[in-house]
C-alpha cells in the first residue's frame, strides 16, 4: 500500500508526514516531552530532563484526569490527529514511549 504526504502528495519512503515534513520518532517524542512541559506548567524541568521511559500515569509528574484531558487536546492539535476513540488506553499513557508510539501509529494512519 502507497503512503503518501497529504500536503505534497507524493509518496512516503518511511517516516509519516506531519505539516508538510516528514517526522520520525525522536522528532515525535521531543515534541511530546515539550507539550508535557509546557501543557503541566513544569517550571523546574525541561523538555531534555524528561527520559523517554518516564511514567506518565503514576509518575512523579503527577499527572490526573485534568491533566490528560489537556495534553490529548493539544497532542490531537499538534499532529492532527484524533488520539483518543472512545475510552482511554492506559497503556498508551504508561510512558512517553508508549504515547509517541500511539502518536505515529494515528500519524502515519492519517496519511
Amino acid at each position: 500500500m502507497r503512503r503518501l504526504c497529504w500536503k505534497h502528495s507524493r509518496e512516503l519512503q518511511a517516516a509519516p508526514c506531519y505539516a508538510g515534513r516528514e517526522i520520525d520518532m525522536e522528532t515525535i517524542t521531543q515534541q511530546l516531552k515539550e507539550i508535557i512541559i509546557a501543557g503541566l506548567r513544569i517550571n523546574d524541568r525541561t523538555a531534555a530532563d524528561l527520559s523517554d521511559d518516564q511514567p506518565l500515569l503514576g509518575g512523579d509528574l503527577e499527572i490526573d484526569s485534568i491533566d490528560i484531558l489537556q495534553l490529548i487536546l493539544e497532542i490531537e492539535r499538534r499532529f492532527g490527529i484524533k488520539l483518543v476513540d472512545g475510552e482511554l488506553d492506559e497503556s498508551v499513557w504508561r510512558n512517553i514511549s508508549t504515547l509517541a508510539a500511539a502518536v505515529e501509529a494515528k500519524v502515519a494512519a492519517k496519511n
